[in-house]
């Protein structure tokens, strides 16, 4: 019974300072925590992890500070954010007429901290007469990667396979911090509009999107996910490594939390901060990390 009890004591204190903001900060925005280097208002959020509380249809949502990208969730443990993107889409009527392409963007005003995870994300085609690609925006052409996806009858369409026959994927090169997708269609959809009018591509979490054959081919899929997909980020405090930030004269080393450690980020410049083993909480605060006796 005092093991128990001393157990949920240890659970209680660690659910205290699981995601805590900077003290007297907004914790939460809507139904999302807010954790420490992020933080809403004054004074309260490391340079760079500003994040702003806007009211949209949909309550109280955050969104990256200065920019129109809206945050579904932040891990500390992680390093990663996840972010709302949109999809691109290029759709035909049954002659053949282009009736709408989009080629959404993705570029942060202060873009220093956030980098596309390469490891956490695939870039993904729809479509029986489409081919995309996606790299940055015509401004900086450093590289540019994509797929295509062919196939003439609508029973070539395998349901849960993702291999390239109405359904291709493939991975993005590690340290992009903006990107461009353009889709297009090498026959206009002309011999595959009876099943398939459409032609999709995201960069989004590569847990979230599972091809569904036909269904996803035949149905409003921009519509059914209002045109978005989540995108996941990743995250690091500055362009130092951990040795360089901890020596440095008048360091403003981020891992202050006694119970904690620094790591150097594997996706672009900078570390970031966990609790050290059996400790949970947030190390970016004094005192953040909880540890079991």
């Amino acid at each position: 019974m005092i093991a128990f009890g001393a157990l949920l004591l240890q659970f209680l204190q660690v659910t205290l300072v699981v995601s805590q903001a900077k003290p007297g900060c907004q914790d939460k925005c809507g139904n999302i925590s807010i954790p420490y280097p992020f933080g809403i208002g004054e004074n309260c959020f490391r340079e760079g992890f500003g994040i702003d509380c806007n009211s949209t249809n949909d309550g109280l949502v955050p969104f990256i500070s200065g920019s129109n990208i809206d945050i579904t969730n932040i891990s500390l443990s992680t390093g990663e954010i996840i972010v709302n993107q949109y999809i691109a889409r290029d759709c035909y009527n049954r002659t053949g007429f282009q009736v709408r392409n989009n080629r959404p963007t993705f570029k942060l005003r202060n873009s220093g901290i956030f980098t596309l995870s390469h490891t956490q994300n695939k870039f993904t085609v729809l479509g029986c007469d489409t081919y995309a690609y996606i790299g940055p925006p015509y401004d900086d052409p450093d590289f540019q990667t994509g797929c295509r996806t062919i196939c003439k009858e609508p029973n070539m369409v395998i349901d849960g396979s993702c291999s390239g026959i109405g359904c291709c994927q493939t991975s993005i090169p590690k340290g992009v911090k903006k990107m461009m997708i353009v889709i297009q269609s090498f026959n206009n959809h002309t011999n595959v509009s009876s099943f398939n009018p459409c032609g999709y591509a995201f960069l989004a979490d590569l847990n979230w999107f599972k091809f569904h054959g036909l269904s996803d081919l035949l149905s409003k899929f921009y519509e059914k996910n209002n045109g978005e997909a989540p995108l996941v980020l990743d995250w690091a405090v500055g362009n130092q490594t951990c040795e360089e930030a901890q020596r440095a004269p008048n360091s403003d080393h981020a891992c202050v939390s006694e119970n904690s450690y620094c790591y150097d980020s594997t996706n672009g410049p900078g570390y970031r901060c966990n609790c050290s083993v059996g400790c949970l909480g947030n190390p970016y605060l004094h005192g953040g990390c909880v540890c079991g006796s």
